[in-house]
């Protein structure tokens, strides 16, 4: 087997250590320049909402200019509209706040109110005393001066008292209307890009294409697509999912008792585009309010298992019904993506956490230079079934190596999963192991753990596969089928096959793989250890009047070993049938050719299902069926 090339990674690796650095200072001009990318992404935010709405309005033929000022005008209407509403329930709530003030009261008091015997009081007492102690006996301040110095210093020092300039009127307006202006300036800024984005959006698109280069047109269309495909369902899904959580949340306060209930239910809205955590942080709220509104603990208890009930049903039911197609992140990264916007651009980047997050992933998915990118925020997996389970096996992980395994077999045959996981694990590490690059005991684990995986499995399958083996038992028996199920069934019973090692243990597992697999057929199989020698193994096969052999020879290939053994069974056994499985995958049939001449064999396969149909011609049988297990 020719040895694997050694490819030069240095220009990847060079373009992506570009990548990180200019990531590094775009990260840098979003947090210094965010007064100005803030605006800029609210806007695009905006953009992806009511592009499907002007594009409505455009099949009603309004025109370009009346539809984005109509939709323009109704988004930012219903936005002023609630926030109205919220003003005026806040407003509410500081009127009504100090009728609540003598129930706070009461809670402090008797959270203060503990009982002096118990460790805890034992513990502060005891932390005060320490504290009282060490006042006392730490040193006056200019101790050294005499007390007559400090006396006549004591008098001699006049009251100061600090006149207030009077407030000029500039300096009010600028305290008053200070926090509203800064707001309303970035509102306006944000209408106006939202405005011209809706307006020039093809001649936007058109310029994004030409930056990233006019001869990407399909990668780049791609991009835009997913992108704005999965922003825009997120978006809208997400403002569905929040409204009906939130008005549940209103009504089911309003009932409870809870002051201001309009109020939480929009909070609740609000807060859960916040991953995993907003539902929770919008109940702190109503639930410090209940426990001032009442002195029982039944509201706080009511509003508690309100917001537990709704956001279950809610997270398991409403969403995954809803949700067409999902952002296509991992739950960690929107966990590190939400923390990361949040410390870059604030309550602003908390709510533009995962839009921001997904435009990052498609073009880590589209750009080669940025693929690491989305392999740390997809949700793709990025080993394949067979490297996690071998990897599994490398780090010596029983366990999860074997929940691997179970969770493939799931959804495959018992053949399928010995030839995509476990074969190519055993070949892998004998390469490494032939190349020096495995120590014996990692190697030995391997083996050993294998062993024990196909020992598992086949008695599993076995259980799973009771009502096919009773089904060919009655096929045998029953007169019905004039004998022709019975005949199949008893020429593959009494048709015995040996599995024999080519050379080394690799070899004689996946030769107990196949004999199990023989075995759970209706053969009569038997496996022969690879510490056999080969006149051994020809005699136990000569003694039990083996119609047909299989000889297992996973690479990297003992060619030696295995033309030996060939020739030996032709010799002593001249009307044998010998199978030769090298279990290196579907090769062309020219290769296989080729070993078959070597071997001299009947025929040579190259996974264990083409075993189990190449014996079948043997025993007298059509090779057409497919097995079973």
């Amino acid at each position: 087997m020719a040895t694997p090339t050694t490819v030069s990674h240095t220009p990847d690796r060079f373009a992506t250590l570009v990548s990180v650095l200019l990531m590094i200072i775009v990260v840098a001009v979003l947090y210094f320049v965010r007064e100005v990318f803030v605006p800029l992404a609210l806007a695009l935010l905006f953009s992806f909402l009511l592009t499907p709405l002007v594009a409505r309005f455009e099949r009603w033929r309004l025109g370009r200019v009346p539809s984005v000022l109509l939709a323009v005008a109704l988004a930012f209407g219903v936005i002023g509209g609630v926030g109205y509403l919220v003003g005026n329930q806040l407003v509410d709530l500081t009127y009504k706040l100090p009728n609540y003030q003598s129930n706070i009261a009461h809670r402090i008091a008797a959270l203060k109110k503990t009982d002096k015997s118990s460790p805890l009081s034992k513990a502060q007492a005891t932390i005060e005393e320490l504290g009282k102690q060490i006042a006392d006996t730490a040193p006056e301040p200019n101790s050294t001066r005499p007390d007559s110095a400090l006396s006549s210093k004591k008098e001699s020092i006049s009251k100061v008292q600090i006149v207030e300039p009077a407030t000029s009127a500039a300096a009010l307006a600028q305290s008053v209307l200070g926090p509203v202006v800064g707001p309303l300036g970035t509102a306006a800024v944000v209408i106006v890009f939202v405005l011209f984005m809706l307006l020039k959006r093809e001649d936007l698109r058109d310029r994004i294409i030409h930056l990233t280069g006019a001869g990407n047109l399909n990668t780049t269309t791609q991009a835009l697509d997913e992108a704005a495909g999965k922003v825009t369902g997120y978006l809208t899904m997400q403002v569905i999912v929040n409204v009906s959580f939130g008005v549940p949340i209103g009504i089911g306060l309003y009932f409870i008792g809870v002051p201001n209930a309009f109020l939480w239910g929009l909070l609740a809205i609000l807060l859960r585009f916040v991953p995993y955590v907003g539902a929770w942080i919008a109940l702190l709220f109503p639930l410090a309010l209940s426990l001032a509104v009442t002195e029982t603990w039944s509201m706080p208890i009511a509003v508690l298992g309100l917001y537990a009930v709704i956001e279950l049903v809610t997270s398991n039911v409403l969403e995954p019904w809803l949700y067409g197609a999902h952002t296509g992140l991992s739950p960690v990264a929107i966990m590190v993506a939400t923390i990361f916007w949040t410390w870059l651009w604030g309550p602003v980047g908390l709510l533009l956490a995962m839009p921001l997050t997904v435009c990052v992933s498609v073009l880590g998915k589209y750009i080669p230079s940025l693929s690491f990118l989305d392999a740390l925020l997809g949700d793709e997996p990025t080993l394949s079934v067979n490297d996690r389970y071998y990897q599994r096996l490398l780090a010596m992980d029983r366990r999860e190596a074997s929940l691997v395994a179970s969770e493939f077999r799931k959804e495959h045959t018992l053949p399928e999963l010995y030839s995509q996981l476990f074969v190519p694990a055993l070949t892998a590490a004998e390469h490494e192991e032939h190349n020096g690059a495995m120590d014996e005991r990692r190697r030995r684990f391997i083996f050993d753990a294998t062993r024990e995986m196909v020992d598992e499995t086949a008695t599993d399958a076995v259980e799973d596969d009771k009502k096919l083996l009773l089904r060919d038992v009655e096929a045998a028996v029953t007169p019905a089928k004039d004998g022709v199920e019975a005949s199949k069934v008893t020429a593959i019973a009494k048709f015995p096959v040996f599995c024999l090692p080519a050379a080394d243990e690799a070899d004689e597992i996946v030769a107990v793989m196949l004999s199990q697999l023989l075995e759970h057929e209706g053969y009569k199989a038997e496996s022969i250890s690879f510490k056999m020698l080969a006149n051994e193994m020809v005699a136990q096969v000569q003694e039990a009047g083996s119609a047909a052999v299989c000889i297992s020879a996973a690479p990297p290939y003992d060619n030696l070993h295995t033309r030996y053994l060939c020739k030996l069974l032709r010799s002593k056994v001249p009307n044998l049938h010998i199978l030769v499985g090298t279990w290196d995958g579907s090769v062309d049939d020219a290769r296989i050719s080729r070993r078959k001449d070597r071997y001299s064999a009947d025929r040579v396969v190259t996974t264990l299902a083409a075993a189990l149909d190449a014996i079948r011609p043997f025993a007298g049988l059509e090779a057409s069926r497919e097995p079973a297990i």
